[in-house]
């Protein structure tokens, strides 16, 4: 999903700057995190449904979840529950795609090896685009 790359870059500074400190900003990233993970560890009896109707409900949530988010920047109750929704609009988003990509293709070997190059691509992009951001936001960091 496109719409994380804004959110890894711009979370913090949005949220300190509607009066939130850094260091429960920090909190509200741990606890998304969390949620990931338990996500990740309990989400199989969830991916024996619908691979299609999971992936559209977690677009759907991780749209809900962008609103609350612009709406209510700091209401600390409003922030956490956006941060859980993290579980679901990337932990199994994530896996419901990968699962649903590998399902339609015959050739699996060839799958995996471009899921590999994808996410080597999307990782490199990410970081470009997080070493831009910080190098204009403060020159002194190259």
């Amino acid at each position: 999903q496109i719409s994380f790359g804004a959110f890894y870059n711009f979370f913090t500074i949005y949220e300190t700057e509607h009066g939130m400190s850094l260091q429960m900003t920090s909190y509200l990233w741990s606890f998304g995190v969390i949620c990931e993970i338990l996500m990740l560890y309990f989400q199989a009896p969830l991916l024996k449904n619908n691979l299609l109707t999971i992936i559209k409900f977690c677009v759907t949530i991780t749209t809900l979840r962008w609103f609350l988010l612009y709406l209510y920047p700091d209401s600390l109750g409003i922030t956490f529950l956006t941060q859980s929704i993290h579980a679901f609009s990337f932990g199994l988003y994530h896996s419901a795609v990968i699962i649903y990509l590998y399902s339609l293709y015959e050739n699996k070997k060839f799958f995996q090896l471009l899921a590999l190059l994808l996410t080597n691509v999307a990782y490199s992009q990410q970081a470009d685009t997080n070493f831009q951001v910080n190098s204009t936001l403060n020159p002194t960091c190259e």
